[in-house]
C-alpha cells in the first residue's frame, strides 16, 4: 500500500522539507523545498504553513521533524550493565555532568551500546534540552502541524545514505556531512553508529585550492581522531569514507582526503529521484531521511526525543506546587486560629469557674462580709490581720516562723536515704529537742550536718547516741539552739 510522508529539517539558518511516496516498487521524491531563515522577519510557522498552502505538500501525510544540529549533543558514556539499564529506563541522573544542559532539562536517548571490557560498555547517548524541544513543538503548533517523531539530523542523513548506498551497512565507515557552518562526523560499524561529533567549520570559496587543501587536511585529521576514539585503532584501507557534498562544489576534496587517509573516499549517489527523474541533492538529505524514518519508524535506526519525554517522569508544575502549598499553609493557619480561639474560650470558662469557687469559699469562710469586691484580695487581707492579732508561736521560731514552719524545716533537712523515725519532738523558746531512732550512726551525723546548714539554727548537738539491744537501731537525741 502506498504511503506518503514528509520530513522537515529545521536548522539554525534554514528550513528544508521533502515529501516521499513509498510504494511496493521503492521510494519516490514528490516534493522538495528549501529556504534560508536568517532574517529576523522569517517566521517558521508561516513557512511551514506555506508548504501545504503554496507548495502542494500533502497535509494528511505523516510528518517527522529534526532538531537543529547545534541543539543535539552526543556523548559516549562508560558504564556497566546496571547503568545501561538505568539509561534505557530514561533515568538520566548519571548524565548530569555529561552534557552542557542543566540536569532538570535533559531529554536523552540511548543510540547504541558496545562492550569495551569484561563488565563495561560504551553507550552513545543523544540529548537535547526540554526548552529547545518545547520551542520546536510550539513552532509546529503555530503552523497547525502535528508530529510523533523528533529526530537528530545525523540519523536522518545516515538513513538516507544507507537507502541509497547499502554498502555502508557492512564494515566500518566514516560519514562527513556539511550542515550550515558545521561539519558533522559520524563513525559507524555495520551500520551501527559508534560516535558522533559536530565540528564548527568555515567552508572555503569554490576555486580556492589552498583553502580546499586545508579543509581536506582538517577532515582527515578529525576522522583519524574520531576513529581512534571509537575503535581504539588507526583507520586502514578497509575503511570507507562518505563525503555528503554536492558534485561540483569541491571536486578535488575527495581525492585529497583519500590520499591523506589511504582509504576509499566516496561521494555517494542518490537513488531517490524527483518526479522529473533528477537525483535529489545532499542539501535535502536530512529531510529525505526524516521522511524515510516516518515511512518505517520501527524498521529504521534513530532516536525519537518525544518518546524520551513521554517515558520520563512528568515535570513538576512549580506554580501548581506553590498554589497547593499555599492552600495547605492557609488551611493550617485557619485551623491554628480556630484552635487558639477554642482554647481561649475554654480558659475563659475555667477562669470564670475558679472565680465562682473563690467567691463561694469566701462567703463560706467569712459570712459576715457583705461587701465583696475582690474575694481573693479580701481573704488575704483577713488572714494577714488574723496572723498579726494572734501571733501563733512566733516566739518559738528563730526566723519568726511558727512551729509548723519549724517542723517543716526540720523535715526537709532530713536525709532522704536515711531511715529516720522521730519519737519525740519538743519545740521550745529558743531551742528544739528531737528524740528518735535510725538504722545507723552515720545517718544521725548526716542529719546533724544538714541541720547545721539551716539559717536560724545556731547550734546543733547530738547527744546520748546508743544502739538499742532489742531492735539494733541507733537511738539518738538532737538539741538545736535557735536564734531569738
Amino acid at each position: 500500500m502506498d504511503k506518503r510522508c514528509i520530513g522537515i529539517d529545521i536548522g539554525p539558518a534554514h528550513l528544508r522539507a521533502a515529501q516521499i511516496l513509498g510504494t511496493p516498487d521503492g521510494f519516490r521524491v514528490e516534493k522538495v523545498f528549501g529556504t534560508a531563515t536568517r532574517r529576523a522577519s522569517d517566521s517558521l510557522p508561516d513557512i511551514i504553513r506555506s508548504l501545504f498552502n503554496d507548495h502542494g505538500f500533502d497535509r494528511r501525510a505523516e510528518i517527522a521533524v529534526s532538531m537543529p544540529h547545534d541543539a543535539v549533543f552526543f556523548r559516549n558514556v562508560q558504564t556497566d550493565a546496571a547503568g545501561l539499564e538505568q539509561l534505557r529506563r530514561n533515568d538520566w541522573t548519571a548524565l548530569e555532568n555529561s552534557f552542557p544542559i542543566s540536569p532538570d532539562e535533559i531529554v536523552a536517548q540511548v543510540c547504541s551500546s558496545n562492550r569495551c571490557g569484561d563488565d563495561k560498555c560504551s553507550v552513545l547517548t543523544a540529548a537535547v534540552s526540554k526548552t529547545s524541544l518545547n520551542e520546536k513543538q510550539e513552532i509546529l503548533a503555530g503552523a497547525h502541524v502535528h508530529t510523533r517523531l523528533f529526530e537528530a539530523p545525523v540519523f536522518a542523513f545516515l538513513l538516507a545514505l544507507s537507502v541509497n548506498n547499502p554498502r555502508i551497512k557492512g564494515g566500518r565507515a566514516a560519514v562527513i556531512y556539511f550542515y550550515d557552518a558545521c561539519l558533522t562526523l559520524a563513525v559507524t560499524a555495520d551500520n551501527d553508529v559508534r560516535m558522533v561529533r559536530n565540528i564548527p567549520i568555515t567552508l572555503p570559496s569554490k576555486g580556492d585550492a589552498d583553502s580546499v587543501q586545508t579543509l581536506a587536511r582538517t577532515i582527515a585529521s578529525e576522522i583519524r581522531i574520531t576513529w581512534h576514539k571509537a575503535f581504539a585503532d588507526a583507520i586502514n584501507g578497509d575503511a570507507e569514507v562518505f563525503l555528503l557534498i554536492d558534485p561540483g562544489d569541491y571536486d578535488s576534496l575527495p581525492q585529497l582526503v583519500e590520499s591523506d587517509l589511504n582509504c576509499r573516499v566516496t561521494i555517494p549517489t542518490s537513488s531517490i529521484r524527483d518526479p522529473a527523474g533528477r537525483q535529489a541533492g545532499f542539501s535535502c538529505y536530512v529531510a529525505e531521511g526524516l521522511a524515510l524514518r516516518a515511512l518505517a519508524p520501527g524498521q529504521t535506526k534513530g532516536v525519537n526525543f518525544l518518546d524520551a519525554v513521554k517515558a520520563a517522569p512528568p515535570p513538576i508544575d512549580v506554580k501548581k506546587e506553590i498554589v497547593t502549598y499555599f492552600v495547605l499553609a492557609a488551611a493550617l493557619i485557619v485551623l491554628l486560629i480556630v484552635g487558639l480561639f477554642a482554647q481561649l474560650w475554654r480558659l475563659e470558662g475555667a477562669y470564670a469557674d475558679v472565680k465562682g469557687r473563690i467567691r463561694e469559699t469566701f462567703t463560706d469562710a467569712l459570712p459576715q462580709e457583705k461587701n465583696i469586691v475582690s474575694p481573693l484580695a479580701q481573704m488575704e487581707q483577713k488572714l494577714a490581720s488574723f496572723r498579726k492579732e494572734h501571733q501563733l508561736g512566733d516566739s518559738y521560731s528563730p526566723t519568726g516562723a511558727g512551729p509548723l514552719q519549724v517542723l517543716r524545716t526540720i523535715s526537709l533537712a532530713a536525709p532522704s536515704q536515711a531511715n529516720l523515725e522521730v519519737d519525740n519532738l519538743l519545740i521550745a523558746d529558743g531551742s528544739v529537742r528531737i528524740v528518735g531512732t535510725c538504722d545507723s550512726f552515720e545517718s544521725v551525723y548526716q542529719w546533724q550536718r544538714c541541720l547545721e546548714q539551716v539559717d536560724g539554727f545556731v547550734r546543733v548537738d547530738v547527744e546520748d547516741v546508743q544502739r538499742r539491744t532489742d531492735s539494733g537501731l541507733a537511738q539518738f537525741t538532737i538539741l538545736i539552739s535557735t536564734r531569738m
